[in-house]
């Protein structure tokens, strides 16, 4: 998984570094900001997003 620090470094919004990131990496990076949170791969499943989970997030 790419670096969070280097996602940010250079980037001009929040829109910018969550097109870098797949899914499954913008569930992690927000994830890690609070303290309790909820596996990711249930919730994943549970919209049914497991399987496009891996893609590049795009606008």
């Amino acid at each position: 998984m790419e670096n969070f620090n280097n996602v940010f470094q250079g980037s001009k919004g929040i829109h910018l570094i969550l097109e870098k990131l797949s899914g499954r990496e913008n569930l992690s990076y927000f994830a890690s900001l609070y303290k309790h949170t909820l596996p990711i791969e249930p919730l994943l499943e549970s919209v049914g997003l497991a399987a496009e989970a891996d893609k590049k997030v795009s606008a």
